[in-house]
């Protein structure tokens, strides 16, 4: 009974630390190109096969 409780105490502290990776995966956003860029400073629109991205 006292390893499955330790056992499932280590489960839980480790659990959080692997969704924390998949977490910082999902707040990077890829830059655009240089030119996208300017082009969509300038009329605020981008190519149809760039707004999915």
């Amino acid at each position: 009974m006292r390893k499955i409780l330790i056992i499932l105490l280590l489960l839980l502290a480790i659990a959080p630390l692997a969704f924390a990776k998949n977490d910082h995966k999902h707040k990077k956003q890829k830059n655009l190109p240089p030119g996208l860029q300017k082009k969509y400073e300038r009329t605020g629109e981008l190519p149809p096969g760039w707004q999915k991205k």
